[in-house]
């Protein structure tokens, strides 16, 4: 009877608790099981691998059940695990293939990751813009992640990684490819210790890269992290429909954690029913305290095959920190190509989330008078710089003869006390 009270008493309890995915950043605010006064989350139990534990804040002990029944007393029927450092690969070894699932219960909030070593990591790439961050403070080789797509279309991986060391790397990037027309799979090393000069852009502790994906072809990546200790390594896999991301009237978020080149282009949407031929777009950029430290775009017409590169710079938002704007004109039948250089920081300085980028636009009625207004503003700026390195030119060709002349007084002055 105890049995069967316990038994439907957990099942009340276990309708609190959320399951988790590997490698998603868990933060514990959002999983407290009122039932328990804990906070407390599910993962499902994988046959093989061993369980890593990446949490983001030391943990003095946390339990472990691999039963639904035990969670009503952790004390005593769960694996109490203790002294978890931070920003650490813990290895919480094997649990046995016979649980489905298994319970992690915390006494406190915390934000950490996990993963099994040797699972099967497949990420689905049918979204727009999907991406995916991967922490690790140790070695592993050959992780593997299968790329699954339902796409009919090409698509593009955006391959970003970067480490906190900064020599003797031994470490290494592969994209595999199986194709109908290929028996065996083709290779494609991006980073390893031969290679890696010839593929970073700036220096040895990052690499930002686009790689075409063929709809005809199935796709994997392995990765192995770096072999020394004490380092925090990131990978992250962006997907769009093309190299440039594309500006929508969503808004969309990609990772910068390597420094490079991040192209978007734009064009006029039916959703934003603008009439008029000449139109102004306003692009925004919420930066995560990345720095950017280029701006060019390029406005390409049906009837003309010019590609002038013009520079710009974004205005930094007076009320609201890290966003930026760009307020560019426009015909209708033309498409904007906007190019930013980002300087990524450390990845250390903001672990486990690497920085980002949140971008999206608005498209409105062209109006003359705002326009004119714009111009003449721009002018004025203009002029009154002018006006200043004028008056500066003057003050300096009128003062400085005066300012000689007292100069030399004073030596002869000091001369005459000698």
């Amino acid at each position: 009877m105890i049995i069967v009270l316990l038994s439907i008493l957990s099942l009340i309890i276990s309708m609190d608790i959320n399951y988790v995915s590997q490698h998603s950043l868990i933060d514990l605010k959002s999983h407290f099981l009122t039932s328990l006064e804990l906070y407390g989350f599910r993962l499902m139990n994988n046959e093989t691998g061993n369980i890593i534990l990446q949490p983001f804040q030391d943990i003095d002990y946390f339990y472990l059940c691999n039963e639904e029944y035990k969670i009503l007393s952790p004390e005593t029927y769960c694996t109490k695990i203790t002294n978890l450092k931070a920003d650490t690969d813990n290895d919480l070894g094997i649990y046995s293939k016979e649980y489905s699932s298994l319970i992690f219960l915390f006494h406190e909030e915390l934000q950490m990751k996990l993963f099994f070593e040797e699972s099967i990591n497949i990420i689905d790439i049918d979204n727009d813009l999907y991406f995916k961050c991967f922490d690790f403070f140790s070695n592993h080789n050959q992780l593997t992640f299968y790329l699954d797509s339902k796409l009919n279309y090409d698509t593009t991986i955006n391959i970003q990684f970067a480490t906190n060391i900064s020599t003797n790397i031994s470490t290494n990037i592969t994209t595999n490819v199986s194709s109908p027309n290929i028996s065996a799979y083709s290779t494609m090393r991006l980073l390893d210790r031969n290679s890696v000069i010839r593929y970073l852009m700036f220096n040895k502790t990052e690499i930002n890269y686009f790689y075409k994906l063929s709809s005809q072809n199935k796709y994997s990546l392995e990765y192995s992290t770096p072999v020394e200790k004490k380092i925090h390594s990131m990978l992250c896999l962006t997907f769009s429909d093309y190299e440039e991301y594309f500006f929508a009237t969503y808004t969309h978020k990609i990772p910068i954690i390597s420094s490079g080149y991040y192209k978007f282009y734009s064009f006029l949407e039916k959703e934003w029913n603008v009439s008029s031929e000449y139109y102004p777009t306003t692009f925004y950029f919420y930066l995560n305290e990345t720095n950017y430290t280029y701006c060019s775009y390029i406005q390409i017409t049906n009837n003309s095959n010019s590609r002038e590169i013009n520079p710009c710079i974004l205005q930094q938002h007076d009320d609201i920190d890290y966003l930026y704007t760009l307020k560019l004109y426009s015909h209708r039948d033309s498409y904007i190509l906007i190019a930013l250089f980002f300087e990524a920081k450390p990845i250390d300085d903001d672990c486990h989330f690497g920085k980002y980028l949140i971008f999206n636009k608005t498209a409105t009625e062209y109006d003359g008078a705002e326009h004119y207004a714009e111009i003449l503003k721009e002018v004025n700026n203009i002029a009154i710089a002018f006006i200043v390195v004028i008056l500066f030119i003057i003050s300096s060709i009128v003062y400085y003869p005066l300012l000689h002349e007292k100069l030399e007084k004073c030596k002869i002055d000091d001369n005459k006390k000698e």
